[in-house]
C-alpha cells in the first residue's frame, strides 16, 4: 500500500549537502540537473523524531517508545514497516529538460543565498563569522512516496499520521527560522511508467526508481562504492526473497537452480556489455577509430599510444556504442537526537555511492520457460523489486518486468572466435587449487566444446573476488581468477557448438562466475561515446505555468551574455559626463515603459526651437554613445537554437526584450557612474 506524502515550506529551508564552494559556504542538496530534493534517510530521520515526540506526548513509557519506533521504522538488522523515497521537488521532469542551460542556472530558479553572521554579548559580529548559504525558497513543495506494509496495524497506521501531522521543521538552522513546513499524507497519484523492449532471450529487466548502491562488505560503513552493473547473485537473491515473501517457497525452491546472468545497463533495446579489452584508442589524437589489439599490433607495440576504451559497449554494424552507467554520490550524518549535531559518540558521516535512478538494466536469465511463466504469473508481469543497500529509505527500490521467450535450442558453430569474459574466471587445476592460467582454460574449453583448442592471443589480467553472505552476515572465502572483459583469441580447429558456453565456463557459474561471451573481431570499427553525445532535445512547448520558469532563466542568461559582450562594445565618448547626468539618465531610462517611448525622452527638443535637442539630451548625445546601438544587443536565436525552439524565443523577445534591454543599460550607466567615483 502507497501514501503520497507532500511537503510545503512555509520558510526558507537549508537541506544542506554538507559542502561549499566559491561564495557558497553551505549549499542545499541537488541532484546532477540542479533539482533540490530532500533526501528519503533525512525524512526518515524527522519522522522518527517527531513519532517520538508524539509518543512522549501521550505519556508513554521508554521501553514502549523504544518498540514501537523500531517496529514502525526498523533498525539496522530488521527492516521496518515502512519504507520511504526522496522527495521530490514539483516541476521536476521540466527542470530536468532546463538543465542544458546548466545546472546552476535552474539552481537559481528556486533557491537564493542568504548571509548569517554571529554576535556577541554587545551586538557585535563576530570575526570570522560570516556564512552565506544556498537555501531553497518559501513556497516551493516536494513530494514522495511512503509505502506501508499491507497487513500494518491501526496504531502504526495512527502514529505514522500524527507524526507527519506533528512535524513542523526540516533541514539544518531550523532553530534559526529556517525549515518550516506543511505536511500532509494524500492518496496516491498512480504514475507507474512502463518499459518496451523486444528482446530474444528470456531475461529481467529491471528499471530503477531510487538511487542503487550494491557493494561488497569491505572496510567500514561509512565510504560506500558501487559496482557499474547488477550482479547475478544479488539479482537472484531478490527474485528468491520476493517469491518466499508471498509464501511461493516451493516455487522459490524451484528457481534457485536457475541461472540469472549480470544485469548490464539496457538502452533503446540494446544490451551494453564489458568493453574486451584488447579494444582501444589513440590517446593523443583526435580519432574515433577502434583499435584491435590482436589485429593490430601483431605482437608489437603500436608507434602511437593507445589507452584502453573500457566501460560497456554496444557493438552494431561497424559501429561500436560506448557508455558508462551514471553514478552519484550521497552524503549522510547521523545526528544526536538531543544536540542534533554529529558528534564521535552519537554521529557518524557516511557517503553513499549509488547508480542513477531512472536507468535500466538487463539480465538473460537461463531455465525452462515453463519455470519462468510460473515466476512471471505469482510475481506479475511488472513488480517491485528491492536491491542493495538501505532498502528502508532513499535507496534500491526498483520496477521489474520478466520477458519469456520460448525458442528452440539452436546451435552456433565457429571455428575461430574472440573469447571475453563477463565476469571473473574460476579455473582449478588437477589438484583443486584455483589456478586461472592458459592451460587450464584450455582444458576447461576442450572438455565442454569436445575440441582439441589453442590459444593463439590472451589479454587477460588476475583478480581476487570476495563476496558477502547475506544470511550468514560475513564474508565468503576469496577467489582467485581471470578478471572480467579479459580476452582470448580461441582457434577451435574444427566447427564447435559454442552455444554450449551459455550456461558458463569454470567454476562457481551457479554464483555468477564464468559468464563468457563470443565475438568476431573487431576490425575497421568506429566508436561512439554515447555519454559524450547524450544531450536534452530542444524546449519546444511549454504550459502556461512552465513558461514562467523559463523565461525567468532565459532572461538570466541573455543578461549574463549581454554583460560579458556589451560592457566591452559600448563605451562612453567623453570621461566629462558627471554623476549628476549618469543618474538623471538612469531616472530617464527606469520611467520608460518601451522602446519609443525612451527614444522620444531622448530625443526631445526645446520648446522655443523645435530643431534643437534640450541642454541635456545634447550632452548625453555628443558624450555618450547612441542609444539606438544599444537595442540589438540581445543575443541572437543562433545562440539557444540548440536549446529551444524559435518561436519561444520570438515570444520571449517581444514580451521580456525591452525590460532585459532597460536592465542591462541601467548596469551599464550604473557601472561608469561607479568607475567615474572610484577614479576620484
Amino acid at each position: 500500500m502507497q501514501k503520497q506524502l507532500e511537503i510545503t515550506l512555509k520558510s526558507n529551508a537549508l537541506i544542506s549537502n554538507g559542502d561549499g564552494y566559491g561564495l557558497v559556504d553551505v549549499d542545499s542538496i541537488s541532484d546532477e540537473f540542479g533539482r533540490f530534493y530532500i533526501p528519503a534517510k533525512r525524512l526518515k530521520g524527522v519522522l522518527k523524531e517527531s513519532a517520538t515526540e508524539v509518543l512522549e506526548m501521550q505519556g508513554k513509557l521508554d521501553d514502549e517508545i523504544k518498540n514501537q519506533i523500531n517496529k514502525l521504522f526498523g533498525t539496522s538488522k530488521e527492516k521496518g514497516k515502512i519504507s520511504i523515497e526522496n522527495a521530490i521537488i514539483d516541476e521536476s521532469e521540466f527542470l530536468k529538460r532546463l538543465s542544458i542551460f546548466g545546472k546552476e542556472r535552474v539552481k537559481s530558479l528556486k533557491s537564493m543565498v542568504i548571509n548569517q553572521t554571529s554576535i556577541d554579548e554587545n551586538g557585535v559580529a563576530k570575526s570570522g563569522s560570516l556564512r552565506r548559504m544556498r537555501v531553497i525558497k518559501s513556497g516551493n513543495k516536494f513530494s514522495t512516496k511512503i509505502e506501508l506494509e499491507e497487513d500494518l496495524k491501526d496504531k502504526f497506521k495512527e502514529l505514522l499520521n500524527h507524526a507527519i501531522k506533528n512535524l513542523k521543521r526540516l533541514g539544518s538552522s531550523r532553530n534559526r527560522g529556517l525549515g518550516a513546513v506543511e505536511c500532509e499524507l494524500v492518496p496516491i497519484k498512480d504514475s507507474k511508467k512502463s518499459l518496451n523492449f523486444n528482446l530474444k532471450n528470456s531475461c529481467i529487466v529491471i528499471n530503477l526508481t531510487q538511487p542503487t548502491a550494491i557493494t561488497l562488505k569491505k572496510g567500514d560503513d561509512f565510504n560506500i562504492q558501487t559496482y557499474d552493473y547488477l550482479p547475478s547473485t544479488t539479482l537472484k537473491g531478490a527474485i528468491l526473497a520476493k517469491l518466499r515473501s508471498i509464501k511461493k517457497d516451493d516455487l522459490a525452491d524451484e528457481f534457485e537452480k536457475a541461472i540469472v546472468k549480470n544485469g548490464y545497463l539496457f538502452k533503446d533495446n540494446k544490451i551494453y556489455r564489458p568493453t574486451p579489452n584488447i579494444l582501444e584508442k589513440y590517446k593523443y589524437e583526435n580519432s574515433n577509430e577502434a583499435l584491435d589489439k590482436f589485429s593490430t599490433t601483431n605482437g608489437k607495440e603500436p608507434e602511437a599510444k593507445c589507452s584502453k576504451l573500457g566501460g560497456f559497449f554496444y557493438a552494431d554494424g561497424k559501429t561500436i556504442e560506448l557508455i558508462k552507467p551514471k553514478k552519484e554520490s550521497f552524503f549522510h550524518i547521523q545526528r544526536s537526537r538531543i544536540s542534533q549535531s554529529s558528534d564521535k559518540e552519537n554521529g557518524a558521516i557516511f557517503t553513499y555511492e549509488s547508480l542513477c535512478r531512472d536507468q535500466s538494466f538487463c539480465a538473460e536469465i537461463l531455465c525452462e520457460s515453463t519455470l519462468l511463466e510460473k515466476v512471471k504469473t505469482a510475481l506479475g508481469s511488472e513488480f517491485a523489486l528491492q536491491i542493495g543497500r538501505s532498502k528502508n529509505a532513499q535507496y534500491s527500490k526498483t520496477q521489474a518486468f520478466i520477458n519469456v521467450v520460448n525458442k528452440a535450442k539452436e546451435q552456433n558453430l565457429k571455428s575461430k572466435a574472440y573469447l571475453v569474459c563477463e565476469s571473473p574466471l574460476i579455473l582449478l587445476d588437477e589438484f583443486g587449487v584455483q589456478s586461472p592460467t592458459l592451460a587450464n582454460l584450455k582444458l576447461y574449453i576442450d572438455s565442454l566444446l569436445e575440441c582439441d583448442c589453442e590459444i593463439v592471443k590472451s589479454s587477460a589480467r588476475f583478480s581476487r573476488q570476495q563476496s558477502y553472505k547475506l544470511s550468514y552476515k560475513c564474508k565468503v572465502k576469496e577467489t582467485l581468477g581471470f578478471e572480467s572483459a579479459s580476452t582470448f583469441l580461441i582457434d577451435f580447429k574444427k566447427e564447435c557448438d559454442i552455444s554450449k558456453l551459455e550456461k558458463g565456463l569454470g567454476e562457481l557459474v551457479e554464483f555468477g562466475y564464468g559468464q563468457v561471451r563470443v565475438y568476431d573481431e573487431f576490425k575497421d570499427f568506429e566508436f561512439i561515446n554515447l555519454n559524450d553525445k547524450e544531450k536534452s532535445s530542444i524546449i519546444e512547448e511549454v504550459f502556461d505555468n512552465q513558461k514562467e520558469l523559463l523565461f525567468k532563466l532565459l532572461e538570466e542568461y541573455f543578461y549574463e551574455k549581454m554583460c560579458l559582450n556589451g560592457f566591452k562594445e559600448i563605451a562612453v565618448k567623453d570621461e566629462n559626463i558627471t554623476s549628476s547626468e549618469y543618474s538623471r539618465l538612469e531616472k530617464i531610462v527606469s520611467s520608460s515603459s518601451k522602446q519609443k517611448d525612451l527614444k522620444d525622452k531622448l530625443e526631445a527638443k526645446k520648446e522655443n526651437n523645435t530643431n534643437e535637442l534640450t541642454t541635456f539630451n545634447q550632452k548625453i548625445k555628443n558624450k555618450f554613445i547612441q542609444i539606438n546601438d544599444w537595442f540589438d544587443k540581445i543575443p541572437e536565436f543562433d545562440s539557444v537554437k540548440d536549446k529551444i525552439s524559435e518561436n519561444l524565443y520570438n515570444e520571449f523577445v517581444d514580451s521580456r526584450g525591452y525590460e532585459l534591454q532597460k536592465r542591462f543599460l541601467i548596469s551599464l550607466i550604473r557601472y561608469h557612474r561607479n568607475v567615474k567615483k572610484d577614479v576620484k
